[in-house]
């Protein structure tokens, strides 16, 4: 073999050893690359998941919100009328210094309006409330009732 032939297989050999390694180092590159890209599209699927879900959560709250909202405006669109029977009033017929005779009022015939709350409440009572009732009036005037008030726990 001459000297010639000899540099030419030493150059051949390293060239085909060149492509060889090249080939083998870009397909291991390309695995990586591959495993790299996966890796990241999972992390985006499930950055994307949890975005979703963080948007669904703030979506509710504000339906909550807005729900709220809604209930607090209608119950202050409409306001509560407490009525109460005066006291026991002691009436007397008859004559100055003369025979008189004492008259009770009934209690319940002739409630009175008493206070006005601008909101749609439902009163409860402690203790006797003989001919107490409450009405509720709408924004648009019209008066919704007579409702009895209950005690806590909803004894009368």
């Amino acid at each position: 073999m001459t000297k010639k032939t000899a540099v030419i297989l030493i150059v051949a050999c390293s060239v085909i050893s060149a492509v060889i390694g090249a080939s083998c180092g870009a397909e291991y590159t390309m695995r990586q690359w591959e495993t790299a890209d996966s890796a990241r599209a999972a992390r985006e699927t499930a950055a994307e998941k949890q975005r979703a879900s963080a948007i669904s959560a703030r979506d509710a709250a504000d339906q909550s919100l807005l729900s709220q909202l809604f209930d607090c405006r209608a119950q202050f669109s409409e306001g509560t009328i407490l009525y109460e029977t005066p006291a026991n009033t002691q009436l007397s017929i008859g004559l100055r210094g003369v025979l008189g005779l004492p008259v009770n009022v009934t209690p319940g015939l002739n409630v009175v309006p008493r206070w006005w709350v601008p909101a749609k409440i439902k009163p409860q009572i402690y203790g006797p409330a003989q001919g107490a009732v409450y009405y509720y009036v709408g924004g648009d005037g019209k008066v919704d009732g007579p409702y009895l008030p209950t005690a806590p726990g909803g004894q009368r």
